[in-house]
C-alpha cells in the first residue's frame, strides 16, 4: 500500500464500517439521504462486509475512511 499522509493510520474492517454508518446517520440528519435508504444500509455487519467483498467495494470504503480520516487530520 503508498505510503500516506503523516498522521494516516490503517483501520480495522469493522472500524470503517462503524464509521461509514455514521456517516450516513449524519446524511440522515442532514436530510441528503432518505431514512428508508438508511434502513437498507444498516444490515448486520456481517452481510454488509459479504456485500462489500462480494462487489469487491470493501477497498473503496476503506479508502474512503481513510481520505476522510486525512482531511480531518489537515
Amino acid at each position: 500500500m503508498p505510503a500516506g499522509p503523516a498522521g494516516l493510520a490503517e483501520v480495522t474492517v469493522r472500524v470503517a464500517v462503524d464509521r461509514y454508518l455514521d456517516g450516513v446517520a449524519r446524511a440522515v440528519a442532514g436530510h441528503s439521504l432518505a431514512a428508508t435508504t438508511a434502513a437498507n444500509y444498516r444490515r448486520d455487519l456481517a452481510e454488509f462486509v459479504e456485500a462489500l467483498q462480494s462487489s469487491n467495494q470493501l477497498p473503496a470504503l476503506v479508502g474512503e475512511v481513510a481520505r476522510n480520516k486525512a482531511l480531518a487530520i489537515a
